[in-house]
């Protein structure tokens, strides 16, 4: 089930799509509770966009490394502080490079990181290649928030 923005500058975008293309709008309309104002979403809406960000919250997958499922998301910076890599980790292992690496929890958001835009959109576009194959469509991203996350 999918629902439009039909406000600001993702007007006419699914819930999904803002998720994978946006996920700072995403986080701004969950933490201002833009989603509860009646003159920006319906009751149905309301109801839908809370549940995604939960899904998106605590996602779920098997770790890199021993096929264990997943409870960790590596997070891998370079020296600059800038974010160079994206992994999936049970609490057994771990990123084995040379690079500093911070865990949270397997999330579009991680919570003890402050990331700018393009570090947010590496973390989608890491959960998209590993979860969503080919081309990324409304079904698959609407199929992803219903198998993929808890």
């Amino acid at each position: 089930m999918s629902n439009f923005l039909g406000f600001g500058q993702f007007k006419g975008k699914s819930h999904e799509w803002v998720f994978f293309r946006a996920p700072w709008y995403a986080r701004w309309l969950y933490n201002n509770g833009i989603y509860r104002q009646r003159h920006s979403f319906d009751e149905v809406e309301a109801t839908h966009f809370p549940m995604l960000y939960r899904r998106a919250s605590h996602l779920k997958g098997t770790c890199e490394q021993c096929n264990q499922p997943a409870t960790r998301m590596g997070l891998t910076f370079l020296a600059s502080g800038s974010l160079s890599s994206v992994g999936f980790f049970c609490n057994n292992c771990k990123y084995l490079g040379g690079a500093r690496t911070t865990y949270e929890t397997p999330s579009f958001f991680p919570e003890n990181a402050r990331l700018p835009r393009n570090a947010q959109r590496m973390i989608t576009d890491e959960i998209r290649r590993r979860y969503i194959h080919g081309r990324l469509t409304q079904k698959k991203m609407e199929g992803f928030f219903t198998e993929c996350a808890f």
